[in-house]
């Protein structure tokens, strides 16, 4: 299946790391990921593979469960975001 980069950059947020349910962010992480997936965090290092994004994501995920990420601005394919709890103020 193609996507957009702007779609896929949504999906990444929202789909994987924005997601609570283990089975749904695994099965995003399948569809849209190629099996060698290469993440990049700065401050932590370098994850390789699905299983690797899956446990990140799961673990970023975990540390603030009732936020939601809201994307700012998907041009040019970077994808600028925020993070708010969840029911508190309207997206920007």
């Amino acid at each position: 299946m193609s996507y957009s980069i702007s779609t896929l950059l949504k999906r990444n947020l929202q789909d994987v790391f924005g997601e609570g349910d283990p089975e749904r962010r695994r099965a995003a992480i399948d569809e849209i990921y190629t099996e060698d997936v290469v993440f990049y965090d700065p401050s932590k290092g370098v994850y390789r593979g699905r299983d690797e994004i899956d446990r990140i994501a799961g673990a970023i995920k975990a540390t603030h469960p009732d936020f939601r990420y809201q994307p700012i601005d998907w041009s040019r394919g970077i994808g600028q975001w925020r993070a708010d709890p969840m029911g508190i103020g309207p997206p920007r």
